[in-house]
């Protein structure tokens, strides 16, 4: 019995020794600070412990366990190891390596039956992965958990050491585990004979990458250091450089008040509010009077005359703001900006307080800005702290002995220390830097002006903030500002440290290493089972089987799938031609019918009521035509069609346009062409057109009586190769800042209400973005909500010769002079005859067809020069009856135009295939008609002059 509990003993305190020893050696591959350890051998050390002895096993682990952690914890000292937050600690982290241990154990035990010489292939993964990533989830947990309470890491670094801890962990387990049970399992010579091929490989591969590691982390750590101090020489410039900037401004403004011998109010507050709107940081900005006792209610007197009915000096004590004393000197807040968060400050002597009177002495003394010590402020309802710089205005600079008298006045710069710096530093990298700038001015007491942390130290704490003495990750800055000395201490936290400094460095290392362990181990135990290798070569074969009879169904399903989208394209492309032609036909009847009424002369009122159905139809027209380019660009079929232009031609045609509905709303045009160096252009004309008349529609509507600017401009990019931006500017309700992002989407306005008050739907800007994408450019808005907004259409150009450009003015609308014999086409009654009303108007008489048919056998009969062909009618439609013309007679003999409501890119080709010259849209213009007859048949009028730009 005695022998039995002699050997318990021995066992346990074998264990603990060697659990010690291991410990040690796993620390030195500790990622800083030094909480958790890259690789943990003591891990693999308990796992083939308890496998071997059992629960004896598990006392040796606590007892090794404490032993290292409770001096890794006191840093060796024996007071601070009898701590009992370092016993705790110490019996915390010991506890969740024993429970670790033992659970492990006990289910590699369960799983693989008992059978630790790990013959097959399955009880290898299975003690692999139980005793490895699964069990070693207990101990890091425990461990930091205890950690954080104990305060000895922060939420920041609590992801990283568990994940540390972890890898370490499971990597211990997964090497020195096997080498452990080669060594002391004397039952098996399965494990004597792997001494040689696990344990030789296994230690060169640990020994190879334990000494890369070393190295590397040497290396990383340098590197670290590197990138925080560039780091923080960006944050230290960054501040100097802003305080910097206030003394040059305020040297300006000093420069302006003396050369103007005085300053007014209504100048002050102009000058100061462009000070503080470019310079963060100040809260208010001062001018202060040097007034003798002589001058005091003289100038009472004239700050009242002045506005400032209830002002007069006070002095500030401890009851508050009250009368000032008599002094010899006052320095007067006379104007200040913001007033209205200032106004209690206004009249305040600042020469009563001891520590500014210090400071303005100081001031005056040297002959130059002075900056107070952190004070007092008054702002407003509340008080906070603050730092004043002053800056004396002398009336003559050159003199010897500078004093008080000889000082017109001080500009008075109220600075918030806290906003300053952070403004500064807000585009630079800080993450997981603590910043401290100290006031360290000689003969005065040192004080902390500004802390990046909420927590409070004594200055002396900042002396030795180094984290490291080796790797000296912190730095301080010393300068001086306004006569006063200070010190910028930058710091980086220890959890950014293991971080930023080893993430990638010993992840690839211990990938290297598990590799090799995984690839020793897994080879060794299943090089004499060719039957398992068999086996699983059968069932990989089965598995590609399965896979290609998978691959072969998705196959299947996805041409099933591919088949049902293509059909469902052509339902749908057949629905929008088919909705575009019924619902043109019947708007080409009223804006036909509307534009012969407008040139007939009726009644104010019912010249009204024509221009109202008018304007509703056109606007019926827009939402029409959105819909269907918005359908065409989202199925990709819209169409880029590029040609010479002239820039100058489409802005003046879109004012022409909208002039009229400018005009409704007092809304006048103004245009800038003076850096339009190139006005011939090569694009798609039509969609330039498209979003210029689109962004002038927005404008319009959202403006009331102020002018609407359209400017434009050329940039060279590239040789022929130039930048063409236009830009529409309003002055209408602007755009709130929080809707900027969603206007360019679809069936979006920047409010609900909007489309109440105003009208639309949402896609004119959706559509205009795509068509600016679509010609490689870019919409872009600058926009104040109250104020206006400001689109530019960005676009790539070639340069164009003049005689390839269209010109796109009015051309003469009467053609009787061609002698044209016209045959329409229509099946419609009422838009034939708006056909023929507006031809007759042009100036040619015209025969009709109601049908294909029966205009094949007019073409059959009678020689015709042109004809308009509607699509869809009845009996025979339009590119059928075509194509039979064709077969008689080509272009050259009869020209045909189509008279179209499908506007989709599918149709248009259609009628091209058919042997079409030309298509007009519905709802047809005079106009249109006129423009689609000049250019089958071209006369003197169209004189182009070619020359080039």
């Amino acid at each position: 019995m005695g022998n039995s509990v002699l050997k318990d003993i021995a066992v346990v305190m074998l264990i603990a020794i060697a659990y010690y020893l291991l410990g040690t050696l796993g620390l030195t591959f500790a990622i800083p600070p030094g909480f958790a350890t890259s690789i943990w051998p003591p891990s693999g050390l308990a796992l083939s412990a308890g496998l071997l002895w059992g629960y004896r096993a598990i006392g040796g682990v606590f007892l090794g366990s404490f032993t290292l952690n409770l001096l890794i914890s006191s840093g060796g000292s024996f007071s601070d190891a009898m701590n009992l937050n370092t016993l705790v600690t110490g019996a915390s982290i010991a506890f969740g390596s024993s429970i670790q241990a033992l659970v492990a154990f006990k289910i590699v035990k369960t799983v693989t039956q008992r059978d630790l010489d790990l013959k097959s292939f399955s009880t290898v993964v299975k003690f692999m992965i139980i005793g490895g990533p699964i069990s070693c989830l207990i101990s890091p947990s425990v461990g930091t958990t205890t950690l954080y309470h104990q305060d000895a890491i922060n939420s920041d670094g609590l992801a990283t050491t568990w994940l540390t801890w972890w890898v370490g962990n499971t990597l211990g387990v997964l090497v020195f585990a096997p080498i452990t049970l080669c060594f002391f399992n004397p039952k098996s010579s399965l494990w004597k004979r792997r001494r040689l091929t696990v344990v030789v490989p296994l230690t060169i591969a640990f020994l190879g990458v334990a000494f890369f590691f070393q190295k590397g982390l040497e290396w990383e750590i340098q590197r670290a250091n590197l990138v925080f101090q560039e780091s923080a020489d960006d944050i230290n410039h960054a501040i100097i450089q802003r305080l910097s900037e206030y003394s040059k401004n305020v040297t300006i403004f000093e420069s302006f008040v003396k050369l103007q011998g005085s300053i007014n109010e209504a100048k002050f507050a102009e000058i100061a509010d462009h000070f503080l709107r470019f310079n963060p940081g100040i809260l208010a900005l001062s001018w202060n009077r040097v007034l003798s006792d002589e001058q005091r209610k003289s100038f009472e007197t004239w700050m009242k005359e002045k506005g400032s009915n209830t002002f007069e000096i006070r002095d500030k004590t401890a009851e508050g703001l009250v009368p000032a004393d008599q002094h010899s000197n006052y320095v007067v807040v006379t104007y200040i900006e913001p007033r209205e968060r200032n106004i209690k400050a206004l009249g305040l002597n600042i020469y009563s307080n001891p520590k500014r009177k210090l400071a303005i002495d100081r001031a005056v003394q040297i002959k130059g800005p002075v900056t107070t010590e952190i004070i007092s402020l008054v702002q407003g309802e509340r008080t906070h702290d603050g730092m004043l710089l002053l800056y004396p205005v002398f009336k003559n600079r050159n003199i010897e002995e500078p004093n008080l008298t000889r000082v017109m006045g001080f500009l008075v710069v109220v600075i918030d220390i806290q906003v300053m710096v952070e403004t500064s530093l807000q585009r630079l990298n800080k993450q997981g830097m603590d910043l401290f700038v100290i006031d360290r001015t000689p003969n005065t007491s040192e004080i902390l002006v500004y802390s990046s942390t909420k927590e409070n130290h004594p200055i002396s704490y900042y002396e030795t903030l180094s984290l490291d003495s080796e790797n000296k990750f912190s730095t301080s800055r010393k300068f001086s500002f306004g006569a006063r000395d200070f010190e910028i201490i930058t710091s980086l936290k220890s959890e950014s440290i293991m971080r930023d400094q080893s993430w990638k460095l010993w992840f690839l290392s211990l990938v290297g290493l598990l590799f090799v362990s995984l690839l020793n181990t897994l080879l060794l135990v299943i090089s004499g089972r060719e039957a398992v290798v068999e086996a699983a070569f059968i069932q990989k074969q089965q598995a590609e089987k399965i896979l290609e009879k998978k691959v072969a169904e998705r196959t299947a399903d996805l041409e099933i799938a591919r088949d049902i989208a293509i059909k469902s394209e052509k339902v749908k492309s057949s629905f929008l031609a088919n909705m575009s032609h019924e619902i043109r036909t019947p708007l080409n009847g009223i804006i036909g019918l509307t534009s012969l009424l407008s040139e007939e002369s009726f009644s104010p009122e019912k010249k009204r009521y024509i221009d109202t159905i008018s304007s509703c139809a056109d606007n019926l027209m827009v939402i029409v035509n959105d819909i269907l380019d918005f359908s065409k660009i989202e199925s990709g079929k819209l169409e880029i069609r590029k040609a010479p232009f002239r820039v100058t031609d489409t802005i003046e045609k879109c004012i022409s346009l909208y002039k009229s509905k400018a005009s409704e709303k007092n809304i006048e045009f103004k245009t800038d062409l003076s850096q339009l160096d190139l006005d011939v252009l090569e694009s798609d004309e039509s969609r330039v057109f498209q979003i210029l008349c689109n962004l002038v529609n927005n404008a319009i509507k959202f403006s009331e009586g102020h002018p609407v600017a359209i400017s434009a401009k050329t940039t060279s990019i590239k040789g022929d190769l130039y930048q063409l931006d236009i830009s529409v500017v309003d002055s209408g309700i602007g755009i709130p800042k929080n809707k900027l992002a969603t206007i360019f989407s679809s069936f979006t306005q920047a409010d609900s209400s909007i489309s109440r008050k105003y009208g639309g739907t949402g896609l004119g800007l959706t559509i205009s973005k795509r068509l600016a994408e679509l010609l490689n450019g870019d919409l872009a808005v600058v926009s104040i909500e109250g104020q206006g907004s400001n689109f530019t259409l960005s676009i790539p150009a070639k340069k164009a010769m003049i005689s390839e450009a269209i010109d796109s003015k009015q051309r003469a609308n009467d053609f009787s002079s061609l002698g044209l014999k016209v045959l329409v086409v229509e099946d419609n009654d009422l838009n034939r005859e708006l056909m023929m009303v507006f031809l007759k108007k042009l100036g040619i008489e015209a025969d009709y067809a109601i049908n294909g048919q029966i205009a094949v056998e007019a073409v059959s009969s009678k020689p015709y020069d042109l004809i308009f062909m509607d699509m869809q009618m009845p009996v025979m439609g339009g590119i059928e009856a075509t194509k039979k013309i064709r077969q008689i007679f080509d272009s050259d003999t009869v020209k045909i135009v189509a008279m179209t409501a499908n506007v989709l890119p599918e149709q248009r080709h259609e009628c091209t295939e058919a042997g079409m010259d030309d298509f007009i849209s519905k709802p047809m213009k005079r106009k249109q008609i006129a423009l689609a007859i000049e250019a089958l048949f071209p006369s003197d009028r169209n004189e182009q002059v070619g020359k080039t730009v």
